[in-house]
């Protein structure tokens, strides 16, 4: 199987977002709609490794904002480790055939294969999203 660990701040939301959620930062429709296509297009399953995850109503959430896929699971929370650790943790729990992250931060293992985006420069962009087709494709 596929996997994509989803972060959401600085991937489905940027500094000009305007959507709200709960009083706070929501995700842009736009980077949602890229997201569905990406997932619709690699045929890859998400999991959630957003601290979006701790919310008790995390799956009625990532639906309510658009995300239209069933959501495989959430990475467990390891107080005081990188969400790097956070994500081998399932890793080792899963067999994975390939994986990429989505993050705008930089706290994974050297050798885990980070997309890195950035809330400054737009979250999820159409090139990032042509790269990660191709590595979970070829």
């Amino acid at each position: 199987m596929k996997v994509i660990f989803l972060d959401i701040d600085g991937v489905l939301n940027a500094i000009d977002t305007k959507e709200r959620w709960q009083g706070f930062i929501g995700m842009n429709p736009v980077l949602v709609d890229r997201f569905n296509r990406l997932v619709e297009d690699t045929s890859a399953e998400v999991v959630l490794s957003s601290t979006w995850r701790h919310a008790s109503n995390w799956r009625e959430t990532m639906k309510k904002n658009g995300l239209n896929m069933k959501f495989l699971d959430r990475t467990i929370r390891m107080p005081g480790k990188i969400r790097g650790l956070e994500i081998k943790e399932w890793l080792d729990r899963n067999e994975v055939e390939k994986y990429v992250i989505l993050d705008d931060d930089t706290d994974m293992l050297p050798d885990q294969p980070l997309f890195k985006t950035s809330y400054l420069e737009g979250g999820l962009t159409d090139r990032i999203c042509d790269s990660v087709k191709h590595f979970l494709l070829m």
